[in-house]
């Protein structure tokens, strides 16, 4: 088995500070509609 957990690997990342950024607006009250957007170009590529 691997000693490190796939969790251990994504929380190591920088895409996971990136991603923590995204969550942390997205549990704003008003920061939705900027979430949604970041979402769609993102799911363009």
């Amino acid at each position: 088995m691997h000693t490190q957990s796939f969790q251990d690997q994504f929380f190591a990342q920088p895409m996971y500070q990136q991603f923590n950024r995204i969550v942390t607006h997205f549990e704003s009250d008003e920061n939705e509609p900027a979430v949604v957007k970041y979402l769609r170009a993102h799911s363009q590529m």
